[in-house]
């Protein structure tokens, strides 16, 4: 089962008050799904790919584990031709511990690598396990131009969304931003932004 979030912004009037479309939209409400193709936008990768790019590995032995899960896919995808990672994962758990096989929780780890992996527009800090947090602003230039374009155009917006990330809240930002665009989320029914006190980071 996704994990679903729910976050509520409350958006500003149009600047422009007196147009037709204000006058449209100026007590318009909006609710937005975001799914996979959002945080494919950012460069996260899409399921299909999840076993076919580079990844942050922490370790010679992560790699020794990772090079195994790589190897054992390309040839069951060879004599799988038409299938992708979900089937291959399923592949993996039903055969169980196999002489000559990955385990399973070696590709449930190089997963959990790929999807931890900052992206190249996050590699501004030393450590990369805090770039991903949701107090750090989203580079993403689109995601920034979707909301404004929405924020805009409604007096009340809420995101309902089934990714794991935390693309969304770093676009909307964790806080109502005064120098830079950031309304801050709202979460539930929460009346203001608050950022948790413990940052949630992959």
């Amino acid at each position: 089962m996704a994990l679903i979030r729910r976050t509520r912004i409350s958006g500003p009037r149009l600047r422009r008050p007196g147009s037709t479309l204000a006058s449209r939209c100026i007590h318009m409400r909006a609710c937005c799904i975001v799914g996979a193709g959002y945080s494919h936008a950012a460069g996260l990768p899409l399921a299909k790919d999840l076993l076919d790019i580079d990844c942050h590995i922490s370790s010679s032995e992560a790699k020794d584990r990772f090079q195994a899960v790589w190897t054992n896919f390309d040839d069951w995808r060879m004599h799988n031709p038409g299938k992708g990672p979900e089937e291959y994962l399923g592949y993996l758990y039903g055969m169980g511990a196999v002489i000559g096989q990955p385990h399973f929780r070696w590709a449930v780890e190089l997963v959990m690598a790929v999807l931890a992996t900052p992206l190249a527009s996050d590699r501004r800090a030393a450590n990369p396990r805090y770039i991903s947090r949701i107090t750090n602003p989203s580079w993403c230039l689109a995601h920034k131009d979707l909301w404004q374009l929405l924020l805009e155009a409604t007096s009340s917006l809420s995101v309902v969304t089934t990714n794991y990330d935390l693309l969304v809240e770093r676009s909307l930002r964790h806080s109502p931003m005064r120098r830079v665009f950031g309304p801050g989320c709202f979460y539930g029914s929460c009346a203001t932004a608050n950022a948790p006190r413990s940052c949630p980071s992959f």
